[in-house]
């Protein structure tokens, strides 16, 4: 008896085809010799029928990607972890710092006022400063990056469970994310920082890995004379931004709570 398993490594395959997937034949037959890892050949009939046919296969010595792997080098996944480590803490020092003092301002402009005009004055200074804080901060969401609405929380877990999220994680949102939740702690809305910073933390590790492994899921080929076209691999970038993601969204709880072991598990 014959177990024979096609399979395509992308989606656009067509079926039917086994000129450009692996086959996996796997035999119990006395006499017979049995592989065990699937090989890559540029045409299967050959080999198909002659494992049909009771011959000994040729064992090829390219190796077969696994499937689902990026294939990116470690140093490279490594380096974009531990930029977006340190680039994170440098952007929670930033937030906070700025959060401080715009509320010690905020509140000493108020305290002054109180004492030159009055209590009602210095109210009105505050609900104004507040309310300024909200307009700068809504103008920027409105205007620039309409997804910086919410947490980000949501979207983050569909894009890492797989799902297209266009214009989620760039560098205009990225920005649009960390002032806006500086004014947003700073007006003094019932909100925190949390949810924000985990999106902050997975879109920095976005940007870090497109730049640092689409060098390797690219090519330029010449599809005609004079007519260059780049082709990119998106399964493996899509693979390999969505472990960076993860890893940028663990540095952000992490850095948020102080607990490096509640970091592992949220990415896990």
């Amino acid at each position: 008896p014959f177990w024979l398993t096609q399979q395509f490594p992308h989606p656009s395959g067509i079926p039917g085809s086994c000129s450009s997937g692996p086959v996996v034949v796997r035999s119990s037959a006395p006499g017979m010799q049995k592989q065990e890892k699937p090989e890559f050949f540029p045409s299967g009939g050959g080999r198909l029928r002659d494992a049909l046919l009771g011959k000994p296969l040729r064992v090829s010595r390219r190796p077969a990607p696994e499937p689902g792997s990026h294939r990116i080098p470690a140093v490279v996944m490594w380096t974009a972890t531990l930029l977006t480590a340190v680039a994170m803490a440098v952007i929670n020092f930033f937030s906070l710092i700025s959060i401080e003092y715009a509320i010690r301002n905020k509140f000493e402009l108020m305290q002054n006022t109180i004492n030159n005009w009055g209590v009602f004055h210095g109210m009105l200074v505050l609900t104004v400063i507040s309310c300024l804080y909200s307009v700068v901060g809504v103008s920027l969401v409105l205007c620039l990056a309409p997804n910086c609405g919410g947490s980000g929380i949501p979207e983050n877990k569909c894009y890492l469970n797989g799902s297209q999220m266009p214009n989620l994680f760039t560098g205009r949102t990225l920005f649009v994310r960390i002032f806006t939740s500086i004014l947003a702690n700073a007006a003094g809305f019932p909100v925190g920082r949390e949810g924000p910073t985990v999106t902050i933390g997975a879109n920095l590790a976005y940007c870090f890995s497109y730049l640092l492994t689409m060098p390797y899921v690219r090519q330029w080929v010449d599809f005609a004379t004079k007519v260059p076209t780049v082709i990119v691999d998106e399964e493996r970038f899509a693979h390999a931004t969505r472990i960076n993601c993860a890893v940028g969204g663990a540095c952000a709880m992490a850095m948020l709570f102080n607990t490096p072991i509640g970091g592992l598990l949220y990415m896990f």
